[in-house]
């Protein structure tokens, strides 16, 4: 894409111009710190940002006004929930985003109804913190606020829990899939960057 977005505790997210680094376009439409931005993987000009505040938004950024902010698509909002802390949109279904929550949930939301079309509940409900989808679309993996990854087959429908390990001492902050889709690397709250062996059909 020819831009790249920032965002974080000031509940702004802003859109810069790769080539001069000039902001073209800043939103304050989130009333908690942002804690994810996801560029759409089919449209380079929309955007998908979610937020402490409970609401997942989607902007067009090639759509701005003469106040240089983004024309908002749609929104969902988990109301009763603690918060989004991340996101990932899945890559076999260019219409669904699934995000995770504070509160230890994973709602899968497809962009044409407000209420989620899937809940996963992680039993220890601590904080979804990071969420990634595998190039292919295939496989899952978010990691939690007790130092734990969980590993989703998308495949399966439900998606089908393949295992959980704990691989940090303390929160898991990100979490991000090789090409290949052999490894994973994760960085924790411990200081720790790790990178681990996937192998698809085992745990």
């Amino acid at each position: 894409t020819p831009y790249f977005c920032t965002a974080g505790e000031d509940c702004v997210v802003r859109v810069w111009a790769h080539q001069n680094r000039e902001q073209l376009i800043q939103i304050s439409e989130h009333k908690k710190p942002i804690t994810n931005i996801v560029v759409d993987n089919t449209t380079e000009a929309i955007i998908h940002t979610v937020s402490l505040d409970k609401y997942l938004y989607t902007y067009d950024i090639y759509k701005s006004d003469i106040a240089k902010t983004a024309k908002r698509l749609t929104y969902h909002c988990d109301i009763d929930g603690q918060g989004f802390s991340g996101a990932a949109q899945r890559r076999d279904n260019e219409h669904e985003m699934i995000v995770g929550t504070v509160d230890g949930r994973l709602l899968t939301y497809d962009i044409d109804y407000q209420q989620p079309t899937l809940t996963l509940t992680d039993p220890s409900r601590a904080i979804v913190n990071s969420v990634a989808i595998s190039s292919s679309g295939t496989h899952l993996a978010c990691g939690n606020g007790e130092g734990k990854l969980h590993m989703y087959d998308l495949q399966q429908t439900p998606p089908r829990l393949l295992g959980s390990v704990r691989l940090h001492s303390q929160d898991i902050l990100s979490v991000a899939w090789s090409p290949d889709e052999k490894q994973l690397v994760t960085c924790g709250r411990d200081g720790a960057i790790c990178v681990w062996n996937f192998y698809a059909g085992s745990t």
